[in-house]
């Protein structure tokens, strides 16, 4: 899908927040996967952002299904349960590396769980639960495109202490914009990454354990070269 107008991005993001509620519960966590992630599935074409569904419809339909089956036909299921189900499916690995695209779980979870099994499986069976009784509010072109959108993605940052992902400035997928790409684009990843910047000097940045990896000053030298780009670019771009 390539992202021509605000409204189509607005209505994809929308689409994503309700489908994978657990991974991508706010506006900041959506366009940080975005924007800040390496292989996320979009990039820049053209001078348009575009995603690109990794899975085939197949696989999309059996991992829902299996995952769905197990879970509706054994709404008591105990941890160790579950890993014995899942552990005789022949085709453990692929649910594995999936569930997260269900909402289910992050990837990170998944990859922890291969050392880790019964917290995955507790954390599966967490979030199906969840999914039952969220009330999925949507947003709108003035929750994206308001002068208070940094704000708002900072706060949300801090609220749910969010990793950030230790991306080099020279993956940036906008290093690949120019004069063609849409200004609302280049507008919301002005945002995303003044938020981080912002986030990265707040005391809760360094309470995630994942943002100790990387010293701090690793990512205000990155995340200060993906703004200035961004600065560049938006003096080009129409």
């Amino acid at each position: 899908m390539k992202f021509t107008n605000s409204q189509q991005f607005l209505d994809y993001a929308n689409q994503v927040h309700i489908k994978c509620y657990s991974i991508f519960p706010n506006i900041s966590s959506i366009l940080l996967h975005m924007f800040t992630v390496l292989g996320n599935g979009y990039k820049i074409e053209n001078g348009f952002l575009v995603t690109q569904d990794k899975m085939t419809k197949k696989s999309n339909k059996y991992i829902k299904k299996t995952v769905n089956k197990i879970l509706a036909d054994n709404p008591s299921i105990t941890t160790y349960d579950f890993i014995q189900i899942i552990s005789d499916n022949t085709r453990y690995p692929e649910l594995l590396s999936s569930l997260h695209d269900y909402g289910y779980i992050r990837r990170f979870d998944c990859m922890r769980s291969l050392y880790d099994e019964d917290e995955w499986a507790e954390r599966v069976v967490e979030l199906y639960n969840k999914r039952k009784v969220v009330s999925f509010e949507t947003f709108t072109q003035d929750d994206i495109f308001a002068d208070t959108l940094i704000d708002r993605m900072l706060q949300e940052m801090i609220d749910t202490k969010d990793g950030i992902y230790p991306m080099p400035s020279r993956y940036f997928i906008f290093n690949e914009c120019g004069k063609e790409t849409p200004k609302w684009l280049v507008t919301l990843a002005l945002c995303t990454i003044s938020a981080v910047l912002k986030y990265i000097e707040s005391d809760t940045f360094i309470e995630n354990k994942d943002n100790r990896y990387y010293p701090k000053e690793y990512y205000v030298t990155e995340y200060t070269a993906m703004y200035n780009t961004i600065l560049n670019l938006l003096r080009t771009c129409s």
